[in-house]
């Protein structure tokens, strides 16, 4: 049996001429195709082999097994309100790649801007034509600094005090 691993086209296993016919000649997905060839004019001709009875041929497509161009993010970890990282969601050979963003166990909507612990998964659900694909990073935002006012001691002096913070 003639062997093909799934690509996605179309595959011609057995062609028709003005001998004989076939049924179930072509196919796509991944599975097992039973090819029937059946001789036209049984009368006046028959296969190499003295017989005219209808013949099957197995061919089989096989599942793919799926790459990418690895998905990624521009950084695994920033402070809450810089900048927040870039995701490069990648390609893959078959299928879609979603983006799930979790904190936890949690899924959430979008890429958080909040402090906290993250991941981003990127995945291609797989099938009987192509196996899937999954990458997790896990990414931090960190807590932003903020200043703090400290005790100062002024003499009056009738002028009006400001009093400014300083970072520790």
């Amino acid at each position: 049996a003639k062997t093909y691993t799934y690509d996605g086209k179309e595959k011609v296993f057995a062609s028709e001429t003005d001998l004989y016919s076939v049924e179930n000649g072509k196919g796509t997905y991944a599975q097992i195709y039973n090819v029937i060839l059946t001789v036209e004019d049984k009368e006046n001709y028959k296969w190499i082999d003295g017989d005219s009875q209808d013949i099957t041929i197995t061919f089989e497509i096989k599942q793919a097994t799926n790459e990418w161009e690895e998905p990624s993010i521009s950084k695994v970890k920033w402070t809450y309100g810089e900048e927040k990282a870039e995701i490069v969601q990648g390609k893959a050979t078959f299928g879609e790649i979603s983006v799930k963003y979790y904190q936890g166990q949690i899924q959430i909507a979008e890429m958080p801007e909040n402090a906290g612990e993250y991941k981003v998964v990127f995945e291609v659900l797989g099938n009987s034509n192509y196996t899937g694909l999954i990458k997790e990073i896990t990414f931090t935002i960190e807590k932003a600094s903020v200043s703090k006012l400290t005790a100062k001691t002024y003499t009056y002096d009738g002028k009006e005090k400001v009093f400014a913070s300083e970072t520790d």
